[in-house]
């Protein structure tokens, strides 16, 4: 937001350029939202303060057989966000499954573009495990 300067304690002249910059400020308090949007790699929407979140849902079939304890590890390729962070982000997930899938981690090759893998935990092994996780990254964008 561009301030507008006031000298002497008298409101500047009013021209099209400070209208105009007063309707922007406005909005953006209002809303607070720079953009917002979707592709084929999930949703954004951008904030004034620089924050943005992605969203995505990755769901398919994977198999689930390296044994972890009493459990068994599968991983799922999570792609790219829909809008690229200047910093590698905070990842959430969700499993769409309920109780069939724990959510492991996010791997080392998540950073400012991409989501990377993520590891989950299944009861039994299984070649053919199906998987949907909806997906949260909160970072910045400027």
């Amino acid at each position: 937001m561009e301030k507008i300067n006031f000298i002497n304690n008298q409101a500047p002249a009013l021209n099209a350029t400070n209208l105009n910059q007063m309707q922007d400020n406005i909005e953006n308090a209002i809303n607070g939202v720079v953009e917002s949007g979707s592709n084929e790699n999930g949703d954004w929407v951008k904030y004034m303060d620089g924050t943005m979140i992605c969203t995505k849902r990755v769901s398919g079939t994977t198999s689930a057989t390296r044994s972890w304890g009493p459990l068994y590890e599968g991983e799922v390729n999570c792609g790219i966000y829909p809008k690229t962070f200047i910093d590698t982000p905070k990842i959430t997930a969700v499993s769409k499954l309920g109780r069939e899938n724990i959510i492991e981690c996010f791997g080392s090759s998540t950073n400012n573009s991409t989501f990377g893998s993520l590891y989950f935990l299944t009861k039994d092994s299984n070649q053919s495990c199906n998987y949907s996780f909806d997906l949260i990254a909160i970072g910045k964008w400027k």
